[in-house]
C-alpha cells in the first residue's frame, strides 16, 4: 500500500513540474466587419511609430525548427505568447517572426494595423542545417479617432471645396459666354461685310 501511495505521489510531482503556459493575444480592429468590405485609406489611420522585431532559430534538414530567441529574449517553448494583428498580406512574414508580434501590442496597446517596412535575414550554414537571424521593422498604425473638431474641420473643407467648385464653374460659364459673344460679333461682322459686298455689286450692275 505504501509503495502504491509513493508511486502516486511521485507521478503527481512529475506532472506538476511539466505544467506549461501559452498566452494568445488577438488584436482585431472593432471596425472590421466580417461580411462587409470596408474601404480605408491612409488618411483613416494615425501613425504611432516604428518597432523592430527580432527572432533567431535553427533549422535542421530544412523542416525542423528550433527557436532560440524572440525579441532578444531566450525562447521557452513552454511559455510563449501569440499576437494576431492585421498587416499587409502582400508582405510575407515567417511563422517564427509572427511570434515576435507581441512586442507591437506591448508597446502600442491601441495598434490596429502594421506595415512591414524592411526585413533583414542572416543565414549561418552548419552541418545538416543552418542558424537564421531575422529582423523586421514595422510601422504601427491605429484607426484615427475623430473628434468634434475633426468633424467640423472636415465639414469646413467640404464647404470650401464646394465653394471652389462653384466659383470654377462660374468662371467657366463666364468664359463660355465671352466666347459665344465673340463668335456672335464675328458672325455679325461677317454678315455685314457680305451684305456690303452684295450692295456694292448691285450698284455696279446698275451703273452698267
Amino acid at each position: 500500500m505504501k509503495k502504491i501511495l509513493f508511486i502516486l505521489l511521485s507521478a503527481m510531482v512529475v506532472l506538476s513540474s511539466c505544467v506549461s503556459q501559452r498566452t494568445t493575444t488577438n488584436q482585431y480592429s472593432p471596425f472590421t466587419p466580417d461580411e462587409k468590405r470596408l474601404y480605408l485609406t491612409m488618411n483613416d489611420y494615425e501613425y504611432l511609430g516604428d518597432i523592430q522585431l527580432e527572432v533567431s532559430y535553427k533549422t535542421y534538414f530544412g523542416s525542423i525548427h528550433k527557436i532560440l530567441t524572440v525579441n532578444g529574449e531566450a525562447y521557452n517553448p513552454r511559455f510563449y505568447r501569440l499576437t494576431n494583428i492585421s498587416w499587409d498580406k502582400k508582405v510575407k512574414m515567417s511563422k517564427v517572426m509572427r511570434r515576435a508580434l507581441y512586442k507591437v501590442t506591448d508597446t502600442y496597446p491601441t495598434a490596429d494595423f502594421i506595415i512591414p517596412a524592411s526585413q533583414n535575414v542572416v543565414h549561418n550554414n552548419m552541418f545538416g542545417g543552418k542558424e537564421i537571424s531575422e529582423t523586421m521593422t514595422v510601422k504601427v498604425f491605429r484607426l484615427r479617432q475623430r473628434t468634434q473638431a475633426d468633424i467640423e474641420a472636415e465639414h469646413q473643407r467640404e464647404l470650401e471645396q464646394e465653394r471652389k467648385a462653384t466659383e470654377s464653374q462660374r468662371l467657366e460659364n463666364e468664359e463660355m459666354q465671352r466666347q459665344i459673344s465673340t463668335l456672335r460679333r464675328q458672325l455679325q461682322e461677317a454678315q455685314d461685310a457680305l451684305q456690303q459686298q452684295q450692295q456694292q455689286q448691285q450698284n455696279r450692275n446698275r451703273r452698267r
